[in-house]
């Protein structure tokens, strides 16, 4: 937001900025680094191995940091097979705890336990597996309580399902009335104060539960969906038994016309989260509708699609191409360098297209050098204007 940044070149302001950042001290420099720390998105934790680790704590000392990279792998490699069990155990552990935790069944321990055992590494699949199952089946209740405590331990701690009467039984245990009530008696009594409630009164729990329940992907909704939605609103549906009332919507489905199921389809398209589609896709959906399509094998199908789409003109490729641009997400804007705008633009060139890819880069990459930082500069203003992929054609001079 500096005017007497903004009034520079991109390749000087960049330059300007780069020097005061480096002028900035630890402290300084803290603020920022903390905000980009909080907007960055949350990445899913991945598994560590304790090789990895190991890895880690070997490249710290002097006599490897020494060694070329590949040199470097190799030594510290050698050193981990020289490793005894013991010796490995404390990476193990280490990496153990600093991998994200996975839900564990007892069974899934019992099973890691007999794979273990020499005798049963000699047969095949199907047989350890039917072994582990039959083996499980005579196990002792108590040695299967310790797996499943073991299991308990290793998995992750249970997350709390959030729901209005949840919320409800919170509050109502810190009531003294209810605290002084044995544990069975404790939960009986919040039934009934929850059933005597209106729903006015259970309306802030609903609110409540809805507001901290975590954020679902949008799935996709179908027009058969909405349309099941519709008539269940009807009073004539809702008198029957659920399997009947869903037959008989099935039926009303499948008498209504393509222009009748039209609007349905419509609204479901508006409340579907948007997936990138292609051209080519929606020629397979076209073909697929087809009669005489449906009774041919999946193998013969796929070839006859890709040998049709080839002979199409390009006229129907163009409109197909223009339908699945409208009905993907819209493709964010790249961000454009100047170096970027100027290949795009020599490119062009009859003399640079006649050359193979590797040295048309090469003689691209040669002009760009012997031309002036005033040319330059008009490149990096072309760059200003965020076009995105596919529009950058507009800058051609």
């Amino acid at each position: 937001g500096n005017p007497s940044i903004k009034a520079l070149a991109l390749p000087q302001r960049m330059s300007a900025i780069a020097k005061q950042w480096k002028a900035l001290s630890a402290e300084e420099k803290k603020p920022y680094i903390e905000q980009s720390l909080a907007t960055q998105p949350l990445k899913p934790k991945r598994a560590v191995s304790a090789y990895a680790v190991f890895f880690k704590e070997a490249q710290t000392r002097t006599d490897i940091k020494a060694l070329p990279f590949v040199q470097r792998a190799k030594q510290i490699a050698a050193q981990w097979k020289g490793l005894s069990k013991e010796q490995k155990k404390p990476y193990e552990a280490r990496a153990i705890a600093l991998s994200p935790r996975k839900r564990v069944t007892a069974y899934q321990l019992f099973s890691k336990q007999i794979w273990a055992s020499p005798e049963n590494k000699a047969l095949s699949l199907e047989a350890v597996r039917k072994k582990i199952s039959e083996l499980w089946k005579v196990l002792p209740q108590t040695r299967k309580k310790a797996f499943q405590d073991r299991a308990v331990e290793l998995s992750p701690p249970a997350t709390p399902k959030i729901t209005p009467y949840n919320l409800f039984t919170e509050k109502a245990h810190e009531r003294r009335d209810i605290k002084a009530l044995p544990a069975q008696l404790r939960v009986t009594a919040t039934a009934k104060l929850w059933k005597a409630l209106s729903a006015k009164e259970k309306q802030p729990y609903i609110e409540q539960a809805l507001a901290l329940q975590p954020v679902k992907p949008k799935k996709a909704v179908s027009g058969y969906i909405l349309f099941i939605k519709e008539c269940h609103a009807r009073a004539s549906i809702k008198a029957l038994p659920f399997v009947q009332r869903a037959k008989k919507i099935a039926e009303q489905w499948k008498t209504l016309s393509a222009e009748q199921k039209k609007p349905y389809e419509a609204q479901a398209t508006a409340l579907s989260p948007r997936k990138k589609v292609t051209a080519y896709q929606l020629f397979c959906k076209e073909m697929w509708a087809r009669s005489e399509i449906k009774a041919l094998p999946f193998e013969t199908v796929s070839r006859k699609i890709s040998e049709q789409w080839k002979a199409l003109p390009e006229s129907r490729k163009k409109a197909l191409k223009e339908r699945a641009v409208e009905l993907s997400p819209p493709v964010p804007p790249k961000r454009l360098f100047p170096y970027n705008v100027f290949v795009r633009e020599v490119s062009l060139r009859p003399e640079i297209k006649a050359l193979p890819l590797h040295q048309r880069f090469q003689k691209i990459a040669g002009i760009w050098k012997g031309i002036s930082a005033d040319e330059k500069r008009a490149y990096a203003q072309k760059t200003q204007l965020s076009l995105p992929k596919g529009n950058w054609k507009k800058l051609e001079p």
